[in-house]
């Protein structure tokens, strides 16, 4: 069951956007994931341990994505309590 309680209390806990990737020259990401006031995560970025920075990419969008996914989800709820009356 989808808790949106404690999905929007964990969003609102979070350290407020937006996250950014860094990005290298070549637009490779580094790993290194940054909040308006500070380093949340890095990963290893030496050949062959790429893979891992994906990490770093889905940690940056999580904020925005799961805002969108409660709004998303509260409509829904809204439209489908409004039409049982």
């Amino acid at each position: 069951m989808l808790d949106l309680d404690a999905i929007k209390a964990r969003l609102a806990a979070a350290t407020p956007g937006p996250w950014e990737e860094e990005r290298e020259g070549g637009g490779y990401p580094t790993g290194v994931v940054y909040g308006p006031d500070c380093t949340v995560t890095s990963c290893d970025s030496e050949p062959g341990t790429l893979h891992q920075c994906t990490n770093a990419i889905f940690i940056a969008n999580a904020p925005s994505d799961i805002a969108a996914l409660v709004r998303s989800e509260e409509r829904r709820v809204g439209k489908e309590c409004r039409s049982r009356w």
